[in-house]
């Protein structure tokens, strides 16, 4: 069973002091903010795309998030994880 931490400081102030590949955190903090993503990670990819299962961890897709290209659900319009190859192949919320 995995073991559950709290961390003095919140997990911002322990990426910007631990963010080498030992860190316990692995992945993208996700902040509810324009950036989507803290910009201090370490490079573990943890989230898979929607669709084919393969390892992604961008809501953007290389795009800037006041670019719009995120991926959100038909339904609910909650931030999805789809790949580059299969965003081409799907289409999201909000497009025609």
């Amino acid at each position: 069973q995995p073991q559950v931490y709290q961390l003095h400081g919140g997990i911002q102030r322990y990426l910007e002091t631990n963010a080498s590949e030992e860190s316990y955190y692995k992945g993208k903090n996700f902040v509810f903010d324009p950036r989507r993503t803290d910009p201090v990670h370490n490079n573990h990819v943890v989230g898979k795309c929607l669709v084919c299962d393969q390892p992604h961890d961008d809501f953007d897709n290389g795009a800037a998030p006041s670019e719009n290209h995120e991926a959100r659900c038909w339904n609910c319009r909650i931030l999805v994880l789809v790949c580059d190859e299969c965003r081409l192949k799907v289409s999201c919320w909000n497009e025609v």
